[in-house]
This record gives C-alpha cells, sequence and structure tokens, in this order.
C-alpha cells in the first residue's frame, strides 16, 4: 500500500512562483508528489519517476533508490513493490537476485526465504533436485557424508538396524551377517560360534568342545566328567559309567583301570577301590567285596589276599584279617573262622597256628585256654597234655605246685611241750634231714601265718614260743613238712 506524503511548501523566486521537491518526490509544476512504491526518485526538482529495475524493489511512497532483493529473496519483475522469498525447494544466494535457483540432488531447502541450500545430513540423502526435505536411509543401508544423493547398502559382516545410519555397525561377537543390505544380525546357531566382530559366518565347535545357546562368541570346553565326540555340538555328554574324563575339552572317555571303578556317569576320575574291596577289571561300575577268608589292605587293588595261618577273615569286605585270639588258632590259610585248644592244650598268644599241650606238672581242664594251670600243691602231673591233675594218694603230698611227682609225707612227732609262767612256752618235735618245717600260728583254727620254717637236722628240735599279748585269750600252733627251699 501506498503512503501519502503531504504536498511540500512551493518557494517564490525572483518575481514568479517555482516548485522545488526533494530526491524520493517529484512535481508537475504546480504540486509535489512522493514517487510511488515500485519507483524511486533519485534527484531534486524530478518532473517523474524511474520504476524499479529487476533485482530491485521500494517498498513504500517516497523512496530515492531501490533496495536490492535480501539474499534468500528474488524480484523478477520491473517496478515492484517488493521482494518474493526463494520457495521451499529452491534458495537466493546473493542480494539483487532476479531469481531463485533450484537445489540440486543431495541438497534441500526446507523454508521458503533461504539464501543456501542445506546438504543432506550423514544417514540422509535427497535424490532429487529442488528437495524440500531430506531422506533418512532405509534400514539395511547407510550414507556416511554430507551431502549424498543415494544411499549404501551395508556390506556382508555389518548391518543397519534402522533408518538414517551414517555408517554400518560391525556384526558383534556371537553373530554374523553373510548377505550385502542387512538389517539384523543373525546368531551363531548353537553348536557354532562367532569369536569376532564383523564376521560373514559362523564357525563349527569342534570335537571336545560346545555352545549349548544361540549367539555364543567362543565354544565352551567339555567339563572334567564329560566329553564331545563330534563337531557342530550343542551339549556335552557325561562318561559313562566305568569311564572318566579327566581334562577339560575332552572329546572321548578313557576307560577305568583295574583297581578303580566310576560308579556313575559324569566322572572326572576314578575311585580307588576301598580296603576290603578289589576291581579285577578295566572298565568297571562297582567293586567288590573280598569274600569271608580274604582281606584287602590297601586302597586301588585288582586282587585280594587270603587269610594267612593264624588268621581268619569272618566277613567279606574285610580290609584286614583278625588274629585268632588268646586260646585259639588257625591251622590253614583263607581261614573264615578259628579253632578252640582242646582240653590239655592252650595257646598262649594271637595269631597261632598251632595248640600247644600242656607241659607235665602243668594241666588244662577246659577247652580255649591261654595258659596251663600248675598242678597244685598236694596233686601232680605226670605227662603232657593232661586235663586234671592226680591227687597225691594217702601218706604222699607234693610241696611245691607243678609237681609231675609225688613224695611220701614225713613223719613228726612231738616229744615234749612246756607252759613256763608268764604264759611262754615250748616245744620240740623230731626231724629228718633234707625236709623244712613250718610253725603255723592262729587265733581262730582258721586263718593260719607261718611264724618261722625250721630246717630238718635228723634230730629233735627245740622251739620257744613268746606269751600270748593283751587281748588275746587263746593261741593255736601246728608243725607242717614244707618244701625245702
Amino acid at each position: 500500500m501506498k503512503a501519502s506524503l503531504p504536498l511540500l511548501p512551493f518557494v517564490l523566486f525572483s518575481s514568479a512562483w517555482a516548485i522545488e521537491s526533494p530526491p524520493g518526490y517529484y512535481n508537475d509544476g504546480v504540486n509535489v508528489f512522493p514517487a510511488p512504491a515500485g519507483t524511486y526518485v533519485p534527484t531534486a526538482n524530478a518532473t517523474s519517476t524511474t520504476p524499479c529495475p529487476i533485482g530491485y524493489y521500494t517498498p513504500v511512497d517516497g523512496m530515492s533508490a531501490p533496495i536490492a532483493a535480501s539474499p534468500g529473496y528474488f524480484v523478477s519483475v520491473a517496478g515492484s513493490a517488493s521482494q518474493t522469498p526463494a520457495p521451499a525447494g529452491s534458495y537466493a544466494s546473493g542480494s539483487a537476485s532476479t531469481s531463485a535457483t533450484p537445489c540440486s540432488p543431495g541438497y534441500y531447502t526446507p523454508f521458503a526465504g533461504m539464501s543456501s541450500p542445506i546438504a543432506a545430513s550423514p544417514g540422509y540423502y535427497v535424490a532429487d533436485a529442488s528437495a524440500t526435505k531430506q531422506l533418512a536411509v532405509p534400514a539395511g543401508s547407510t550414507s556416511s557424508s554430507d551431502g549424498a544423493a543415494s544411499y549404501t547398502p551395508a556390506i556382508i559382516g555389518t548391518y543397519a538396524p534402522v533408518e538414517g545410519m551414517r555408517s554400518s555397525i560391525p556384526a558383534s561377537p556371537g553373530y554374523f551377517v553373510s548377505s550385502v543390505g542387512s538389517s539384523s544380525q543373525t546368531p551363531a546357531p548353537a553348536g557354532r560360534f562367532v569369536s569376532m566382530p564383523g564376521a560373514s559366518a559362523s564357525t563349527p565347535c569342534a570335537p571336545g568342545t560346545y555352545t549349548p545357546s544361540l549367539g555364543m562368541q567362543a565354544a565352551i570346553l567339555a567339563s572334567p566328567g564329560y566329553c564331545v565326540p563330534s563337531s557342530n555340538s550343542s551339549s556335552q555328554t557325561p562318561a559313562l559309567p566305568g569311564t572318566v574324563s579327566s581334562s577339560p575339552g575332552m572329546a572321548t572317555a578313557s576307560p577305568v583301570p583295574a583297581g578303580s571303578y566310576a560308579p556313575v556317569g559324569g566322572m572326572q576320575a576314578a575311585i580307588p577301590a576301598s580296603p576290603g574291596y578289589y576291581v579285577p577289571s578295566s572298565s568297571s561300575s562297582s567293586q567288590t567285596p573280598a569274600p569271608a577268608g580274604s582281606f584287602v589292605a590297601t586302597a586301588g587293588s585288582a586282587t585280594y589276599t587270603p587269610a594267612s595261618i593264624g588268621h581268619y577273615v569272618p566277613l567279606s569286605g574285610m580290609s584286614s584279617q583278625l588274629a585268632a585270639p588268646l586260646g585259639h588258632y588257625v591251622s590253614t590259610t583263607g581261614a573264615t573262622s578259628f579253632e578252640r585248644a582242646n582240653p590239655g592244650f592252650y595257646v598262649p598268644a594271637t595269631g597261632s597256628a598251632i595248640q600247644s599241650p600242656a607241659m607235665p606238672g602243668t594241666y588244662v581242664p577246659l577247652s580255649g585256654a591261654s595258659q596251663a594251670i600248675p598242678a597244685p600243691i598236694g596233686t601232680y602231673v605226670p605227662q603232657a597234655g593232661s586235663s586234671f591233675a592226680i591227687p597225691a594218694p594217702a601218706g604222699y603230698t607234693t610241696y611245691v605246685a607243678g609237681s609231675i611227682t609225688i613224695q611220701a609225707i614225713p613223719d613228726i612227732q612231738l616229744t615234749a611241750y612246756t607252759l613256763n609262767p608268764g604264759g611262754s612256752s615250748s616245744f620240740s618235735f623230731t626231724t629228718v634231714t633234707s625236709q623244712t618245717y613250718g610253725i603255723f600260728m592262729s587265733d581262730d583254727l582258721n586263718t593260719w601265718i607261718e611264724i618261722e620254717s625250721v630246717p630238718g637236722t635228723g634230730d629233735v628240735v627245740t622251739k620257744s614260743l613268746a606269751a600270748p599279748g593283751p587281748g588275746s585269750s587263746k593261741r593255736f600252733f601246728r608243725i607242717v613238712a614244707t618244701p625245702t627251699p
């Protein structure tokens, strides 16, 4: 819309009236007018206006000079009162533009009035001229630099999972990409693995290794106790009973040697046969108890040992043999029990293979004895292997235990007895040579105490006895033939 300016006053010169107008205005000799929008008046006292050339404009009345179209704008018609913004998809790069320039492929202007195009960002592209927007590259492709007019498919071993990616992503360890233009990576299947990024294929597991799940980046060694016999395996197999797998990464299990066993699957070491047991062959899943009459003393045996003489093994599965107890013996090997010594015989030590007869002078009345009994005084045993002692006949005796013969009892005669005043006394008795006599005392005729031993001389011997002490009402004495020391 044009603006109206008031008419300027005129100036009178000399003797006549004259009209004067400033730049931006013109006159017709009578009135002064502003230059209309789209025109301009560059000098004073002009009588006409000048239309704005293309590339320029005057937006209001009374302008003395045109305005160059701003960057991003253009003026394509002379006498214009306004500038036109370059439409979206084009631009005007400098001042005083007379037209807009279409954007080239790879560039765009999203708004009107732009002075320069925008290069497509990495991850985007502009395929056509005069574009008003950039497009994200599709998944599976990339655009790595500014101003791209097209996109590039992701190479094998890489992928672009979403739109607008400037570079592809190498396949992760455990994954692979086998074709170009992929938008996703593929997990390595069970039984295979991918160890490095950017792989285009997966690797099969070797025997002795496995991968139990998808997307694994390394194979797992078979655990001790397990094996993996073939490639491309997704699981490990326990070693069978009777076999072991001692180290990680075994493809096959090994049979256990004789003397050891593997009772269940999945064992990494064989179990030595326990003491008392043996394993006679390899690849065994169980141990065998040593039979009764034999034993196994150490672990890991492949055989058993029969009990030696003097010993026995009553049960199966024993780790040691038992010595025959006192009073018993074992005369054969491989025995499961012992024998009792017979009456008349004895076994004085454990582990004996024989029984011993009682020596003359001794006897064994019962079976199972560990020692012989000396014949008591008054009895005798004349021969070995006796189960009883023989009492000495009347008139005979034995003076020591363990006698093998008897002796006649000597006759003892009391020849004199004297009771002295005060209670002391004396007595005389006959003796024989090489015989000893004991003088015994008792207060009750039950308990006798030997108070003196007297050697025989063949003559009469006299002995004195002290008076009983206070409190003793009675005292008894006797003389007995005793063993000679």
